[in-house]
């Protein structure tokens, strides 16, 4: 028996699918302020001042809050 009937299923184009892919991930803004005074981030030499936007915890940031010197604002 030949089975000539294809049951045709919903499928994304090509294209669909390209444009989900070439969508790079967008990284969460964390607020971050420090307990006392000022901060300059070591590797971004970015001025941590009152609550500041930063793209990522990286492992200087999360080692000074860990020390409790930066509270992560909610």
């Amino acid at each position: 028996m030949s089975d000539d009937t294809e049951v045709s299923k919903p499928q994304e184009t090509v294209e669909a699918k390209e444009s989900k892919q070439r969508q790079p991930k967008q990284p969460k803004k964390i607020t971050v302020r420090p307990v006392y005074g000022r901060m300059v981030h070591m590797h971004t030499a970015q001025e941590i001042d009152g609550d500041t936007e930063v793209a990522e915890i990286d492992g200087w940031l999360q080692a000074q809050i860990d020390a409790g010197k930066i509270v992560v604002v909610e």
